[in-house]
Order: structure tokens, then C-alpha cells, then sequence
């Protein structure tokens, strides 16, 4: 049997545009608090950062603490922007998935649905991850 999960995000994340330090950390246990070796990573949300800027490529290519963490970016040359929401020219949003979790990444998207009142609940369109598990 084969589960579909598609996960909207209009926001998860937002971080300063000044965020040139190198990203750290690890995925932990929630019980335990032990690292968990080779853990699966999906990242998403408005970053506040151009793909082709320093602090993006600091995401990609993390120091975690069991080591290296390498991250791709399924929207990666799409052309699809998200930000300003009414006339996209960037993209500050993103998905980014470990190795281990890129197989299961089906699709990724900016989600240019039509936004009824004219008052935004943001100045970012959503981005979409479609995932499958087996």
C-alpha cells in the first residue's frame, strides 16, 4: 500500500535576510534526546533567502552533528517564483529535502491560486511538497 501526503506551506520558517553563519544541528529523539543518524529532513518555508545567495547554499550543504547534511531543492530551475504573492519575480520560499527523503519527494510546487479579498493573509504564494511512501 502506498500513501500520498502533500504538504501546503504558507509558512514554516522564516529567517533573517543577514543569516550568512553556517546552519548546525541535528534531528533528535523526541523522547531520548539522541541524534538520529541518517534521519530523513524536509525543510520548508519562507526563508527569506535568493537560491543563489551564500546563506541558501549554507542550507544545502549543513554541518550536523553527526555530520554533513546535504540538502536539494526540488524547485530547483522550475522558474516558478513566490514572492511578491501578486506578481511573483523570486522566490524566497522553498522545500529542501535530504538525500534520504528525496525519493519520496514526488513533486514540488508555488501555488498560484487566486486569493479572494483583496487583503493577503501574506505577501508570499505557497509552496506544495508532494511526497509518497511505500
Amino acid at each position: 500500500m502506498r500513501y500520498v501526503l502533500t504538504c501546503l506551506v504558507v509558512f514554516c520558517l522564516a529567517f533573517p535576510s543577514a543569516h550568512a553563519q553556517a546552519a548546525r544541528g541535528a534531528v533528535t529523539d523526541a523522547e531520548t534526546n539522541d541524534p538520529i543518524p541518517g534521519a530523513n529532513v524536509l525543510l520548508a518555508g519562507d526563508l527569506n533567502s535568493l537560491p543563489d545567495t551564500p546563506s541558501f547554499a549554507s542550507l544545502l550543504n549543513a554541518d550536523g552533528a553527526l555530520g554533513p547534511v546535504r540538502l536539494s531543492d526540488p524547485l530547483a530551475g522550475t522558474g516558478q517564483f513566490s514572492h511578491p504573492a501578486d506578481e511573483p519575480q523570486r522566490r524566497l520560499d522553498h522545500v529542501l529535502v535530504s538525500a534520504g527523503a528525496a525519493p519520496e519527494v514526488i513533486g514540488a510546487e508555488v501555488v498560484m491560486a487566486p486569493v479572494a479579498s483583496p487583503r493577503r493573509l501574506s505577501d508570499h504564494l505557497p509552496v506544495v511538497a508532494h511526497m509518497e511512501f511505500a
